[in-house]
């Protein structure tokens, strides 16, 4: 006879307490995205995906450009699969679930693609990769594609918000709920049933999955986190074409997506603004390749460095450094022997910034890592949690950087809202010359001119497929 474990079903019940019959927040997400049509979006919403994608793409075809992306492409050499589509850097077809893999984790290599505060996730990677390979599958328009990311982006990034920072704390949310927004984007652009995207969608999320500790020894999971999320969304999707079904109210139900995360306290108003409120049109964009925790350390390091700081750097007895608990957490550590270790680190990037006055993918090599100047900065950093910049987390990513000298005095430099947010928005400018510095060694000038053009006139394209074979070109080496 099986032992009963009481602890087990008294959370049950306090489930079922939490969350009452009326809080269908499952269909209400599936009945906003399945009707959701391109002549619905505001034209601020179909600008700012415009955005997302051609950010998301500089951010893949320069991220398939290295060691990490060499190491997954290689099972796929050494055990091909038969399919019918290209990803990138590879010349081999592949199924379309495992070219999502490929392209899903290139597109996170670089620590560049957009993120979401409240969602405390990565949408982009996770919505527009599947989306546009099944868009070229199926010869969808840009305007099929931009509608289909929308409803992706809309469904994730209210999951997020709602799982809030104790999710947060244990789990990799873009891992988590990234597989939703997934099956979304690519289940319309698939022209899935209303029945169908439910089985997807249910499916997708028993399949949700993430967790933090690979940051404690700097591990590649984060990638793969992306990789196989983008790969289950589309194996959901066509499972959910064959008929395969899945749960019908997976986020809600007692032993739902909400339950096994033990998030019975979670914000369920987050679901009753869908066409209100357009969260996809206020994600951030990453103008430096490092843990968007670490950026608005940066733009205080960079200010500081515009004030000469970097002239006096014999004379510096400290650098202090106060942000809010989610970066103490992820990234607070000084010790950076590699450039997995630097990109995820606050005290690394606030004083290469203050020494170099730019923060680049060169300032993660190991050249830059060993400088002595460096070091000695990074001998010099403390790092805490401030009151005033917790209490606005995660709404404002805040950070106040002090440095203090032999002769007691001092410069503090205070970001409410780091370069990229909503508040402080980078340009079509800005996103094309931080694109370009992507791929500029892949890329010649005149096609990444096109692929710039292309996306923002991406509501006049008329086959996604084309576009698609001209970026997967570029990445064959």
């Amino acid at each position: 006879m099986p032992v009963v474990n009481p602890l087990r079903f008294f959370r049950l019940f306090l489930m079922e307490i939490a969350m009452p019959d009326n809080q269908d927040i499952s269909r209400q997400s599936l009945d906003f995205a399945h009707a959701l049509q391109f002549e619905h979006l505001p034209n601020s919403v179909v600008e700012a995906m415009k955005q997302s994608v051609f950010d998301l793409l500089c951010s893949a075809i320069g991220g398939s450009n290295t060691s990490k992306a060499d190491c997954i492409r290689r099972i796929f050499k050494h055990h091909p699969a038969h399919g019918n589509v290209p990803a990138f850097g590879l010349r081999e077809f592949l199924s379309l679930r495992d070219a999502g893999f490929v392209n899903g984790a290139c597109g996170h290599i670089l620590e560049t693609d957009d993120s979401d505060r409240t969602g405390l996730s990565h949408p982009g990677v996770m919505v527009i990769t599947p989306a546009l390979l099944a868009a070229t599958a199926c010869h969808k328009s840009g305007k099929d594609l931009i509608s289909a990311c929308v409803a992706g982006y809309e469904v994730m990034l209210r999951v997020g918000t709602s799982l809030g920072l104790p999710h947060y704390a244990v789990w990799h949310t873009t891992g988590t709920t990234g597989v939703l927004g997934g099956v979304i984007s690519a289940g319309k652009v698939m022209e899935l049933s209303r029945e169908k995207l439910t089985h997807a969608f249910g499916n997708a999320g028993t399949l949700s999955c993430g967790l933090w500790e690979f940051n404690k020894t700097h591990a590649m999971s984060k990638i793969l986190h992306v990789g196989v999320g983008v790969s289950n969304a589309l194996l959901c999707v066509e499972l959910a074409q064959e008929g395969f079904t899945g749960a019908e109210k997976i986020l809600e139900g007692t032993q739902g997506l909400f339950a096994g995360f033990n998030r019975s306290d979670a914000d369920w108003s987050v679901f009753n603004d869908y066409g209100k409120l357009w969260r996809s049109a206020g994600v951030s964009f990453k103008p430096y390749p490092c843990c968007r925790h670490t950026h608005g350390g940066i733009d205080c390091g960079l200010a500081l460095h515009e004030k000469g700081i970097a002239h006096r750097l014999e004379h510096i007895r400290e650098i202090r450094i106060e942000t809010y608990n989610a970066a103490y957490q992820i990234v607070s550590s000084r010790h950076c022997q590699s450039a997995a270790e630097a990109k995820f680190s606050l005290p690394y990037t606030v004083c290469v910034a203050l020494l170099t006055g730019c923060v680049t993918e060169d300032s993660f090599s190991e050249e830059a890592i060993r400088l002595p100047q460096l070091q000695h900065l990074l001998a010099c950093t403390k790092i805490s949690v401030a009151d005033d910049i917790q209490a606005v987390h995660p709404y404002h990513e805040q950070c106040r950087v002090t440095v203090r000298f032999d002769n007691k005095s001092e410069e503090t430099v205070y970001v409410k809202d780091p370069l990229g947010e909503p508040e402080n928005p980078m340009t079509w400018e800005g996103l094309r010359n931080k694109g370009f510095d992507e791929v500029k060694s892949i890329v010649p000038k005149t096609v990444f001119n096109q692929i710039y053009d292309t996306c923002r006139e991406l509501d006049g394209l008329d086959d996604c497929a084309p576009f698609y074979a001209l970026l997967q070109k570029q990445t064959v080496r």
